[in-house]
């Protein structure tokens, strides 16, 4: 299911687009450039997506993602946990305060267990063509989601996901607090 994504080029992108980490900010884990932001609320899971999150999430971004076509994924690298046998080894990059292992796969992978003994999922994915990206901090109970305007309208009216709009510049910290 996963394949190692060693260009790191791949993600340079997005890397560019994020404002410094240390503003706190949406824009310091979503880059700019998609015409709209969604924070998705996950309390009180901590540092990746809960299936209760990821099953409706598939749903929504599935169909906004090219057919056949696979998606970018980054697992942060300070888990401290073995990854399971099934997991390739990658190319990572950093962005300062985060260095993610980055991997292809299809949108299906956002719930993909990646560590034999950890509960841990993707950090960061976004579909090649650019049409959405999320970021799950390793310290936030929440994701945020760039995207278009038709997949932002899936995300605040999914009767199972609890959405809301944001903007670059609002804080992470409100609601649900910023864990460091």
């Amino acid at each position: 299911m996963l394949k190692s994504l060693k260009d790191v080029r791949a993600v340079q992108w997005v890397v560019d687009g994020l404002a410094p980490f240390e503003e706190f900010c949406v824009g310091s884990l979503a880059p700019r450039g998609f015409d709209r932001y969604a924070r998705i609320d996950h309390a009180p899971e901590d540092g990746w997506l809960p299936d209760v999150v990821s099953i409706p999430l598939k749903g929504v971004l599935r169909p906004h993602t090219p057919a056949g076509a696979s998606c970018c994924l980054g697992v942060w690298r300070g888990w401290g946990a073995t990854y399971n046998a099934d997991v390739p080894k990658t190319g990572f990059v950093s962005t300062g305060p985060r260095e993610w292992d980055l991997f292809c796969g299809p949108v299906d992978a956002l719930d993909f267990r990646f560590f034999a003994d950890f509960e841990a999922t993707v950090n960061v994915a976004w579909s090649k063509d650019r049409a959405w990206f999320l970021c799950t901090d390793i310290d936030l109970d929440r994701t945020f989601v760039g995207c278009n305007g038709s997949v932002f309208g899936e995300l605040l009216s999914h009767d199972h996901l609890s959405a809301a709009e944001v903007r670059l510049e609002d804080p992470l910290g409100s609601p649900g607090g910023w864990r460091n």
